[in-house]
């Protein structure tokens, strides 16, 4: 466990942090000073000071245009990155918090990630590739083209040239980021990979790395990774292997953290709930709820006496680890699946699914009297699309500012604005009435 740290029983005393005014994507502590960032779906980056009793708010970062995945700072916390679905990651100075550069993608980035010594910037994009940056020049080194699907997430190995990143299919491919190879890939998670972490502090050789990897189907792997020279310059054979599979979850586990001596696992879930693991062991020490909504990063502090929780109810919290008890933690088990919000409850359902299931009884009395009226084909497909957008219409400017939606088939947060202003709810409606219209078109062919 991390010196000087115990996971006393009972609730850990935490400071909310309040200001957003959308999804709060993302927290990270800086490694040098007590200070947080958060990232948020209101396209601003805010720095915090947690020095004093209350977190204190210091600076709004704005330039973004669309929501704010990611935000990192750079290993001696002179810079940080923040990566958006705007196609841009954007690098400020942590000085004078002002804007250095702009570094353009050709997809909405969903997270970045700089080598141990600040020198190469990766970041991990909507439109399958992985771009590779010199922080210096900020010269574009690298596009990584293997990945079939949108790119989630990425992390260097601590030697400097093996870069990790992975998909929403769930496929993970380990990359030779100066020869742009791609070494080895696997479908490692049933959906999406959501986060992926080297450990750095283990005694491994340039050619020995541990990684762990944190999937949409509530699982957390740990893979231990050998690589070998093939003698050709900056060739090499990669070899992956399981070592353990952690299960606590009951929803897509979006992000996890290292403790700075990598004894320490944190991971937050759709569930709603933070687990604190054991890496030596390979148990679990804490189970809690941190918020009412989706859990969408946690981040631990470099002394590792703090840890931080963001969230889809607009808010971030900040969690004191305490050290008033030297026994030994106790392990909890993790509690019965919780219900996860935004999902359709058809025995009272809110104001816009009631809408939709009256449509539906409509779109069938529609179908039955054009059966009756000998209605033309294009004459009922231009009322159904009349229909359908008058529906729409209505529940842009009628549905509720914050709610969570969870895709029934990936578990993966409707988040992204570029996707569809509203998808959160169109989602569901447009796939009910593709299914239902397809179903009347093949009784009209058998008849």
């Amino acid at each position: 466990m991390a010196a000087g740290v115990v996971l006393a029983n009972g609730s850990f005393p935490s400071n909310k942090i309040s200001g957003h005014k959308g999804d709060v994507n993302w927290c990270s502590f800086s490694p040098v000073d007590r200070q947080l960032v958060t990232a948020s779906g209101d396209k601003t980056v805010r720095v915090w000071d947690i020095a004093g009793d209350t977190p204190t708010q210091l600076q709004i970062l704005q330039g973004h245009k669309y929501y704010v995945n990611c935000a990192v700072f750079s290993p001696i916390g002179d810079l940080l990155a923040t990566a958006s679905s705007d196609f841009s990651v954007k690098l400020w100075s942590t000085e004078t918090f002002t804007e250095i550069a702009t570094l353009q993608a050709q997809g909405g980035v969903k997270y970045c990630s700089f080598t141990l010594d600040g020198a190469i910037l990766a970041a991990a994009s909507a439109d399958n590739l992985v771009y590779v940056w010199e922080v210096s020049s900020l010269r574009l080194l690298k596009k990584l083209k293997k990945h079939n699907q949108s790119v989630l997430t990425c992390a260097f190995a601590p030697c400097g040239w093996m870069l990790a990143s992975g998909d929403s299919d769930g496929e993970l491919i380990i990359w030779d980021i100066h020869a742009g190879n791609a070494l080895h890939y696997k479908t490692v998670h049933d959906m999406g990979i959501n986060c992926l972490l080297f450990l750095t502090t283990r005694d491994h050789s340039q050619d020995q790395h541990t990684l762990i990897s944190a999937g949409s189907d509530s699982i957390i792997q740990i893979w231990n990774i050998a690589s070998n020279a093939t003698g050709v310059h900056g060739s090499y054979r990669v070899t992956m292997v399981k070592e353990r599979s952690l299960t606590g979850h009951h929803a897509s586990v979006c992000n996890c953290s290292l403790s700075q001596d990598n004894k320490l696992l944190a991971s937050v879930s759709n569930d709603k709930s933070v687990i604190i693991w054991s890496l030596e062991t390979y148990s679990i020490l804490r189970v809690f709820n941190a918020h009412d909504r989706f859990i969408t990063c946690c981040c631990f502090s470099a002394d590792t006496r703090l840890l931080a929780t963001s969230s889809t109810d607009y808010t971030a919290k900040v969690w004191h680890l305490t050290e008033e008890q030297a026994n030994v933690p106790q392990r909890l088990t993790p509690s019965a699946p919780p219900v996860v919000s935004g999902m359709t409850d058809l025995v009272n359902p809110p104001p816009w699914e009631s809408q939709v299931l009256l449509w539906l009884k409509d779109l069938v009395a529609q179908q039955q009297q054009k059966q009756q009226a000998n209605m033309s084909q294009h004459q009922y497909d231009m009322s159904l699309v009349a229909k359908i957008t008058s529906l729409t219409s209505q529940l842009s400017t009628d549905a509720p500012g914050q709610q969570d939606f969870c895709c029934p088939i990936t578990q993966l947060r409707m988040v992204d604005p570029v996707v569809a202003a509203g998808m959160n709810k169109m989602c569901v409606i447009s796939s009910v009435v593709v299914c239902i219209a397809s179903l009347f078109n093949v009784c009209d062919c058998k008849k």
